[in-house]
């Protein structure tokens, strides 16, 4: 899929193995796969499944009715989530921003 130039961030939003084994293959040296999706995969780690210095992690907060009282929340304005919009193409830029601590709230890709 990447051919021989592998990807420095991969974003699972399934979380089903066969999405996960395919992150894992076009992930690079240094990556970071994160896998958003609750697609019920799982991934057996080895040694060599993964480049070197690969960063896999699966960040989760909730379940699908707790997110609906979240946003039920937000559209009650009784919560306020601060975002930053960006342009798709300010991906690399946004992901450098969020790594080093320099996003408030969320950051919004918009295409």
């Amino acid at each position: 899929m990447t051919g021989i130039k592998k990807a420095k961030v991969v974003i699972d939003f399934v979380g089903a193995t066969s999405t996960i084994e395919l992150g894992t293959k076009i992930v690079s040296l240094d990556g970071d796969l994160t896998i958003v999706g609750l697609g019920g995969g799982h991934y057996q780690y080895s040694m060599s499944g993964l480049p070197f210095g690969v960063s896999m992690t699966n960040p989760y907060w909730g379940s699908r009715v707790e997110l609906m009282e979240v946003v039920g929340l937000a559209r009650q304005k009784k919560i306020h989530i601060e975002i930053e919009k960006y342009k798709l193409d300010e991906a690399n830029e946004v992901y450098d921003r969020m790594r080093n601590g320099k996003i408030r709230g969320r950051a919004v890709l918009i295409p």
